[in-house]
């Protein structure tokens, strides 16, 4: 079970790489991250665009969260939702 303060610090870390999604002239912001389920575990990212969302930019997530959380062999599952 992980905090929304301490995955919401790790997500501004992320952020802080550069790493964006743009299609066009979209940007993906994410606002903010939370736990919203245990078994497995399930992280729902709240941004501006869930559609532009890559699998790229899902497994770049993916990995970021495996390394930094201890997640290594665990099945993860990763949401995006529209937050305005």
């Amino acid at each position: 079970e992980f905090s929304t303060s301490k995955l919401n610090r790790w997500l501004s870390e992320i952020q802080e790489t550069g790493f964006t999604v743009t299609k066009g002239k979209t940007v993906l912001r994410i606002k903010y991250v939370t736990q919203t389920g245990t078994c497995p575990p399930r992280f729902t990212f709240f941004c501006n665009r869930p559609d532009v969302v890559t699998d790229n930019y899902r497994r770049f997530i993916e990995n970021r969260l495996r390394a930094s959380f201890q997640l290594e062999g665990t099945p993860i599952r990763i949401g995006f939702k529209k937050k305005d």
